[in-house]
């Protein structure tokens, strides 16, 4: 594919409340949402079974744990409508002065797809 495409709603990763093996809950103008694992991995099958992106055309449900693709610090949750879970980089006086890239960032991501993986789930990598 090459290229990222996450056009889903974008909710800050700090307002991720919980993943769970069945989902994740998240807060957006303060009411607690949630994001069904089982509905995005159904999402994610349907949406490769019928695209022209991938070279598969019969993937299963029982094949997959995918629930999400990811790109550049961003995760998009294959729900209805779709979910797109941001982290934000803005460089500290100090990146800026040392030229330095920070890897706080880079950590939280890794975090958020570990806590994913750990509790049975994949990703998709665009990037």
């Amino acid at each position: 594919m090459g290229y990222c495409r996450l056009s889903g709603k974008a909710v800050h990763y700090k307002n991720i409340k919980e993943i769970t093996p069945q989902g994740l809950y998240y807060i957006d103008e303060g009411d607690t949402h949630y994001i069904d694992f089982l509905e995005c991995r159904k999402n994610f099958v349907n949406y490769v079974n019928s695209s022209n992106d991938f070279t598969i055309t019969d993937l299963k449900e029982i094949e997959s744990k995918c629930v999400a693709w990811r790109c550049m610090l961003q995760i998009e949750f294959f729900s209805e409508p779709r979910i797109k879970i941001i982290i934000p980089y803005k460089k500290t006086l100090w990146e800026r002065i040392t030229k330095r890239n920070s890897r706080k960032c880079t950590r939280i991501y890794l975090d958020l797809l570990y806590r994913i993986r750990d509790n049975g789930w994949s990703t998709f990598d665009l990037s």
